[in-house]
């Protein structure tokens, strides 16, 4: 994850720490450990002065920048797919299953919603693979791992676009499962990249580019 004003990246994954660089120079400026998990995500606020972290424990833990010392932690059940700041400061955690969480800074629960997978009924036990949020924190991105993508407003189960691909018909057919599935939403939400990847002939199978506003495939990319 990048600061808003690209002065700091931060990088993690399987080895529990945070490894926060000056990406000019390429200088060490901080190690965070302390995490007993795999990192999942990370993400700074939008004004760059916390850094938040889960791990596929369900760990959430949030840091103030100028001096990297830790706020806050939560935890979420099901173990931590990612994590996002809301433009309020409020943050917004997801775990595998879909459920998805908005934590006030001082640790309680605002609301709980899911992924609105009544709208995709061929993928009944899915599990979500990706999430993304629009900057001004109004629309999500899910992509689910029998190959389903759908863009939503928070608060409001109507899916605004979803996508039934072909990866869908194989998950659904012959049982072939996604490796590996991504959606991107651009800044203001109005367009978004929903991508698949699963290893037959080491192919990708399929990687749209979408207008969430009207429901429309406006480029498609194949093998």
């Amino acid at each position: 994850a990048f600061a808003p004003d690209d002065s700091v990246v931060v990088t993690a994954g399987d080895d529990k720490l945070l490894h926060a660089w000056n990406p000019t120079s390429g200088e060490a400026l901080q190690t965070l450990t302390g995490l007993r998990g795999s990192v999942k995500g990370v993400a700074f606020s939008q004004d760059g002065s916390r850094l938040a972290a889960i791990t596929n424990l369900g760990e959430v833990w949030v840091w103030e920048t100028a001096n990297w010392s830790l706020l806050y932690a939560l935890a979420i059940e099901g173990g931590g797919l990612g994590v996002s700041f809301m433009p309020d400061g409020n943050l917004l955690a997801i775990n595998p299953g879909g459920q998805i969480k908005l934590w006030l800074p001082d640790g309680s629960v605002l609301r709980v919603e899911h992924v609105p997978l009544s709208a995709v009924q061929t993928c009944a036990g899915a599990k979500v693979n990706a999430f993304d949020i629009s900057a001004d924190g109004s629309l999500l991105g899910a992509s689910l791992s029998c190959g389903f993508g759908l863009i939503w407003k928070l608060g409001d189960t109507r899916v605004l676009w979803g996508a039934n691909t072909h990866q869908t018909e194989l998950w659904q057919l012959r049982k072939i499962k996604v490796n590996n599935n991504v959606i991107d939403l651009s800044p203001d939400g109005g367009i978004a990249i929903f991508g698949m990847v699963y290893y037959i002939q080491s192919e990708l199978m399929l990687m749209d580019v979408v207008d969430g506003s009207i429901g429309a495939v406006l480029a498609s990319v194949g093998p």
